[in-house]
């Protein structure tokens, strides 16, 4: 499952804000040993982020937007996906009930005009409820891909990928790891990762060691039965090497 974030913003690109977004993601995912794949930065205009859309959803099985679901002038992601997607803005009861149920749960109040303009969402998405704030999140399928559209303040973000999002990402696959450290250069491994990247579709990675006298430390991650296959080539390619791995690396552990 490849995982794409998206952060909107100008004041990011700035740094008159600190992203908070985008570390709480990551960790998360970590938590269910899933990983997010690229993380992409765009301006407060339509081109940027038309480019950013179109680019990760070619590439994403997931794609998570953060941002620019207010009314401000600068506030245009709704409005960019639904004309990137193609796929209309239309009048959205629901999304006016959740504005207005979340209004009058913060006890803030709002003109017509304002709940007039918030209660559109993206034709054929699924809202997804802020309990914190007021603007709504919105789940897309595009095909096989999810597209969730969600508010860029870090406590209704948070929220809304907690309740939302991740139970639904956790339903697919997950990524298996095991990490060995050996007593070799990343030169004499090369072209043995390279083999089993090709052979079992899995990926790898190479870690050199930053003091003296540690071991090099691998990587091999990928579904569950082909990182199992690996690490048993793997192991077979050590013991040519003439190298006994310890029980800490022998110990073998499905994420």
């Amino acid at each position: 499952m490849k995982i794409s974030l998206m952060l909107i913003g100008d004041e990011l690109l700035r740094d008159e804000r600190k992203d908070l977004n985008a570390h709480f993601v990551i960790s998360e995912l970590k938590k269910k040993h899933l990983y997010l794949n690229k993380l992409l930065l765009a301006g407060d205009n339509e081109i940027s982020i038309k480019e950013g859309l179109l680019f990760l959803i070619a590439y994403s099985n997931v794609l998570i937007t953060s941002g620019g679901l207010g009314l401000t002038p600068d506030d245009i992601t709704l409005v960019t996906v639904s004309k990137t997607l193609g796929k209309p803005l239309v009048k959205d009861k629901t999304a006016q009930y959740y504005v207005l149920n979340s209004l009058k749960k913060i006890r803030q109040q709002a003109n017509k005009n304002y709940i007039e303009r918030m209660s559109y969402s993206i034709e054929g998405a699924i809202l997804i409820k802020n309990e914190i704030g007021v603007s709504p999140g919105m789940h897309l399928k595009i095909t096989n891909k999810h597209l969730f559209i969600l508010p860029g303040v870090p406590q209704e973000f948070n929220a809304m990928f907690t309740r939302y999002v991740l139970p639904l990402l956790t339903n697919g696959k997950r990524t298996f790891e095991k990490t060995f450290f050996v007593p070799l250069k990343e030169s004499d491994l090369v072209g043995f990762l390279e083999m089993l990247e090709t052979k079992y579709k899995i990926k790898t990675a190479s870690y050199p060691p930053i003091f003296k006298d540690a071991l090099l430390k691998i990587k091999l991650m990928g579904e569950k039965e082909s990182v199992n296959k690996a690490i048993e080539c793997f192991k077979v390619f050590l013991k040519s090497k003439g190298i006994k791995l310890k029980k800490d690396n022998q110990d073998k552990k499905d994420l």
